[in-house]
């Protein structure tokens, strides 16, 4: 007899709580930035009361896991915009090395075949 797997639907309601657990209390804007608020404040704004926040951690299940995979997502997402900003803003002042990297990553520059060239010298002392 085969038993039906349970889907769990997750609302934008609860993923704003997932997301709030996941960054150590704080919210993204529509602009991508993080602001720090209270439980109760979420509450707020996602119309409920602060419970019910509670009560999802119960409800969601595996609902940690959610959250750590979720953190991973949210700061991986978050160094590499990091890394990208600083690297255009060496590029703008001048950064030749900084300015290639960026072209190569979005395709208007096509990397040089000969960069993955690896070279070896005295291959006998490296076997012994």
């Amino acid at each position: 007899m085969e038993t039906a797997q349970k889907t769990t639907i997750i609302t934008a309601q609860q993923q704003a709580w997932i997301d709030f657990c996941a960054t150590g209390g704080t919210i993204i804007t529509p602009e991508g930035e993080f602001k720090k608020m209270s439980a109760e404040t979420l509450a707020q704004e996602l119309k409920v009361v602060r419970t019910t926040l509670y009560n999802w951690q119960k409800t969601i299940p595996n609902f940690w896991e959610v959250v750590s995979e979720r953190r991973n997502q949210i700061y991986a997402g978050s160094r590499m915009s990091m890394i990208y900003k600083a690297m255009l803003q060496k590029a703008v002042k001048g950064d030749v090395a900084a300015a290639s990297l960026l072209m190569k990553q979005g395709g208007i520059l096509k990397a040089d075949k000969t960069e993955s060239k690896i070279e070896l010298h005295n291959i006998d002392a490296v076997l012994e």
